[in-house]
């Protein structure tokens, strides 16, 4: 990777790097603000983000990442920057840099390329307010609508996501049994980890409105779509954490339940370790509800800090279990 990036887009500036790769090697002490994500970020993040008069976004690309997901961002970016401010996209001369430029040449009228070692750079200036509209091939977003008791949620989401084109009966399931069990009361606080898009957490807080819905993902493209179908079904009970385990919430005080479709790809310590977090965060006799495929099970994590109070499986859907486990006293 480009050791001084600096050299090429200038100092003193205030800068946003999406980098696939963040190498130590990159200078990035030479810049008023920096901040690097390994993920694209929702566009209101980015706006939270643009504070100063002279804004730089920088994509460093490795070759992996589709070229439309990368136009796509670049240009809801560019349509929420600030005039005179540019977007760098660095892409490595053996992955696609030519074809990556032609697109570019197509979409923005004023760009430039510059080289650098294996790389090529490709820098784009915001010369005018028109709004640049995503080339229909580029789209990706889908829309659906689902009926979970007597309310109807709509959903937007992107090909690729888990459970793209309709709710997953994992999470209908869990829905299912958290309603018949009458988990949530009033005035509760309730965390769905690993929300996705939001297939468990919205239709539970359309449900409960009088209860706050706390949605966690480390997925940036998820909490996207959690916020934008959040908006889309005007719910004000909600609030949205791009978040590594809970670490987004440490300070936001104890919760009454938390759902979870719960990632089971992960490895052993990191189960281990989330598993610890729920009890740390969950209040005493609080309720941890989670759903998975039923070749899998978490006992062995969970035996020891909660007690288990059922076990559902569905004649109808035998590859999910839901396990809802109540919080021990010290």
């Amino acid at each position: 990777m480009i050791k001084n990036i600096s050299n090429f887009i200038g100092n003193n500036k205030n800068v946003i790097c999406i980098d696939s790769n963040i190498n130590e090697n990159n200078n990035y002490n030479n810049f008023d603000k920096f901040a690097y994500f390994t993920n694209f970020l929702p566009e209101t993040e980015v706006s939270k983000l643009l504070s100063m008069t002279q804004n730089i976004i920088v994509f460093i690309i490795n070759g992996y990442e589709g070229k439309k997901n990368i136009l796509t961002y670049a240009i809801k970016y560019y349509n929420i920057i600030n005039l005179k401010d540019e977007i760098f996209i660095v892409v490595n001369k053996k992955k696609g840099a030519n074809s990556l430029e032609k697109r570019i040449s197509i979409i923005f009228t004023d760009y430039k390329k510059m080289n650098a070692e294996d790389y090529s750079i490709l820098k784009i200036t915001k010369t005018n307010s028109n709004v640049i509209d995503v080339p229909d091939e580029y789209n990706n977003v889908l829309y659906f609508k689902e009926k979970i008791k007597n309310v109807t949620i709509s959903f937007n989401t992107e090909k690729g996501m888990f459970s793209c084109e309709k709710m997953d009966e994992g999470s209908k399931f869990i829905i299912e049994i958290i309603e018949k069990e009458s988990i949530i009361k009033s005035n509760m606080k309730i965390i769905d980890f690993g929300c996705g898009y939001g297939a468990i957490g919205i239709p539970l807080a359309m449900l409960h409105n009088n209860s706050e819905f706390l949605m966690l993902d480390m997925n940036s493209t998820c909490i996207m779509y959690t916020e934008r179908n959040i908006s889309t079904n005007r719910l004000s009970n909600c609030k949205v954490f791009l978040s590594d385990g809970l670490a987004a919430i440490n300070k936001s005080g104890f919760c009454d339940v938390i759902v979870s479709h719960f990632p089971m790809h992960i490895n052993s310590g990191k189960k281990e370790e989330i598993i610890k977090q729920f009890y740390d965060k969950i209040k005493i006799n609080g309720i941890l509800v989670l759903v998975m495929l039923s070749k899998y099970n978490l006992s062995r994590f969970v035996k020891d800090l909660f007690s288990e109070i059922s076990q559902d499986k569905s004649p109808a859907l035998p590859q999910y279990t839901v396990y809802i486990y109540k919080k021990r006293g010290l």
